[in-house]
């Protein structure tokens, strides 16, 4: 075949048949590796996607600097699970993956994907600052996890109400958020995002009005890039009062 023009996975094909092969388990690295990768500056803050900061004291030496990417321009490589936003990865100049965990992390202990944050983006008033907006946004995610996941009426003690007094917009019972918050059943969220109802609610595509100061405030977030856009250890997550990040090398082990 040696005068064969073959593709890729022809010629793969072709040899598999030959020789045949041997499955390798894949490593912690392997599993972060096939995450999907988006590319994002550095910037003082941290790295910014969608409203949520990650950092770390990792980048410090890399704040406000490019990468050696030309073709990215100067962007760095962010590997990040679709499936639990609470960490990314980041390619450092060695070529290791360093794991940055969301600022906000230890207060939202369920993982979440980007569909209900974005619709938590669509519900909760934008007041304040970034950073501001970016912890009602955190409040407001931790609230209807808990509550989806319980499926309880309890109530928030003093300090979370207080915080929590800064979203002022309600969650209605969307079919799609219901299934991604109550992981298909849709049971304890839809409890959870009834009782939200008030004078507060917005619904979608109502105006929520002119903000006091809102036109002052000088939004970071301009800065952003514009992107296009396993198993647990359900015991221990149990133990701790929520679910375990994603661990790559405890994936690992598991085969």
């Amino acid at each position: 075949m040696a005068k064969a023009a073959l593709s890729p996975n022809e010629m793969w094909a072709a040899l598999i048949a030959a020789h045949g092969y041997m499955p390798v388990p894949l490593t912690a690295r392997d599993y972060i590796e096939l995450l999907p990768a988006r590319w994002h500056k550095i910037t003082d803050r941290g790295i910014r996607i969608n409203h949520r900061t990650y950092d770390d004291a990792i980048l410090n030496p890399l704040r406000g600097q490019p990468s050696d990417i030309h073709v990215r321009s100067g962007r760095w490589e962010v590997h990040h699970n679709p499936h639990d936003a609470r960490q990314v990865w980041i390619r450092l100049p060695n070529g290791h993956l360093a794991e940055i965990g969301w600022i906000h992390r230890d207060h939202v202990h369920q993982p979440f994907n980007d569909h209900l944050w974005q619709h938590l983006k669509s519900e909760v008033e934008h007041r304040g600052g970034a950073e501001q907006y970016e912890s009602d946004l955190a409040d407001a995610l931790q609230a209807i996890l808990t509550r989806a996941r319980t499926g309880t009426d309890a109530r928030p003690s003093a300090g979370e109400a207080a915080g929590t007094k800064r979203v002022r917009a309600a969650l209605p019972a969307w079919p799609d958020t219901l299934a991604i918050a109550d992981g298909g059943g849709g049971g304890g969220a839809a409890q959870a995002l009834r009782e939200t109802s008030g004078t507060s609610v917005r619904l979608p595509g109502q105006p929520t009005g002119d903000v006091p100061g809102r036109g002052d405030v000088e939004s970071l977030d301009d800065l952003e890039d514009i992107d296009e856009d396993d198993d647990q250890d359900w015991a221990a997550a149990a133990e701790a009062g929520g679910f375990g990040l994603y661990d790559a090398r405890r994936e690992a082990e598991q085969w």
